[in-house]
């Protein structure tokens, strides 16, 4: 009876966590769920979802408001609140407009709801990978039976699904490199069997069929970092052998588009109409002066000022450029937040799991926003709680400290003498 509580209790955590993850993606737009996403509703949808979490683990959740694992948040929030006084200055935009135009920062409190629940790993894991299968599922049958089955363009214009050569792209890809980061670990932890590899092996063949490339890009480099990081040689030829393989079997039965991939690439850099060279121009103007390169220039509403609107006309989008865009609208300190907790993670004394979600946001910092939807943020909010909850860093940290401690006194003792 214990055992099956204790199952039940890690399948309901996981569940909990697969449901949250994927009302973030605003259950990948389906056309029948629309309306709860839609403006306002927005915020309540994302407001009771939070709230759920809360109200289950009150009593922990208060002492989780108040303790140091939640000083990032604060920090990256009063960051992006100042935002509001340039958005103010410069383009007239008053308090209510700034709070329904800010709603998906509402994202950043799942780091408190992920606190206050605490799931283990494993849970995150099962969580994740369960995301994985479904959207697979859903991204082949929106590609190939019924396209109408979601919505294409989402309010202001903007479109969220984007066509690819294999199928259409749903939000959410952001969550698959951290699938794909657990399952790289279980490889690096256990020999190599056919679950493990064939798991690892279909999280990298759904995000190469996405063909996003700065988040393929992320994954292979993950792999190789997989490979280096083992302390064991074995272990590094295990995971040096399966990344091989993978790499050769991409090569052999891709090359078309790998090639096509890295040739559209180049193309697009070296040309100065490619929207990314034009947004890096425009952020970096400093069009408003000292004030926007310190607090930004506000996420502006379109029923304020058509300016964002007008941008994204000529091709620019802040989410193009990651946080570059970022400290465009929202300032520096976010910015400083986000970069310092992800060079502190690479740390050694931490987990894989938490060095390689902090090499990903870093190596897809420049091109994708993890930011700007409830969704991304959540994103950012996983990393941000497996680096706060790192058992294995604070062991190693102690250990580390203790002989220190442990040198210095013999120091002293031989200097006594």
């Amino acid at each position: 009876m214990h055992l099956y509580g204790k199952t039940y209790f890690r399948l309901r955590v996981s569940f909990e966590i697969l449901l949250i993850i994927l009302m973030s993606c605003s259950l990948f737009d389906i056309r029948m769920f629309q309306p709860l996403f839609r403006n306002d509703n927005a915020i309540i949808t994302y407001m009771l979802m939070l709230a759920y979490f809360f109200i289950r683990n009150m009593g922990f959740s208060f002492r989780v408001g108040i303790s140091q694992k939640m000083r990032p948040l604060w920090w990256l929030l009063a960051g992006v609140l100042l935002s509001f006084i340039p958005a103010y200055l410069f383009y007239g935009q008053h308090l209510y407009y700034s709070v329904v135009a800010y709603r998906h920062f509402l994202g950043y409190f799942a780091f408190f709801a992920l606190l206050s629940v605490q799931p283990r790993r494993e849970e995150l894991k099962m969580a994740l990978y369960a995301f994985t299968v479904i959207y697979f599922i859903c991204t082949l049958y929106v590609s190939f039976v019924n396209p109408k089955f979601i919505v294409f363009e989402a309010k202001e214009g903007l479109e969220f699904i984007e066509e690819g050569d294999f199928v259409h792209m749903l939000r959410g890809i952001q969550f698959l490199p951290l699938a794909y980061i657990f399952a790289l670990d279980d490889l690096r932890k256990e020999k190599i069997g056919f679950k493990n590899s064939l798991m690892a092996v279909f999280v990298f063949l759904v995000i190469f069929m996405i063909q996003n490339r700065s988040i393929l890009f992320s994954c292979i480099v993950l792999t190789i970092f997989a490979a280096l990081a083992n302390k064991s040689a074995r272990r590094r030829l295990i995971t040096g052998s399966f990344m091989l393989v993978l790499l050769a079997l991409a090569i052999v039965f891709m090359y078309h588009y790998i090639d096509r991939l890295v040739v559209e690439t180049i193309d697009q850099l070296s040309d100065q109409d490619y929207n990314r060279v034009k947004a890096f121009m425009y952020f970096t103007s400093g069009e408003n002066g000292f004030l926007s390169l310190l607090l930004g220039n506000g996420f502006i509403s379109g029923k304020v000022n058509p300016i964002m609107e007008n941008l994204r006309l000529d091709g620019i989008y802040h989410s193009d450029l990651g946080l570059i865009g970022f400290w465009h609208q929202f300032g520096l300190i976010p910015v400083i937040v986000i970069v310092t907790l992800c060079v502190k993670s690479i740390s050694s004394l931490h987990e894989f799991i938490v060095r390689a979600n902090g090499l990903n946001i870093l190596l897809c910092a420049l091109t994708i926003s993890y930011f700007h939807d409830f969704g991304l943020s959540l994103w950012l909010c996983l990393f941000m709680f497996l680096y706060e909850t790192d058992d294995q860093y604070v062991i190693a940290k102690r250990r580390r400290d203790e002989v220190r401690i442990q040198k210095i006194m013999k120091r002293y003792r031989s200097l006594s003498v």
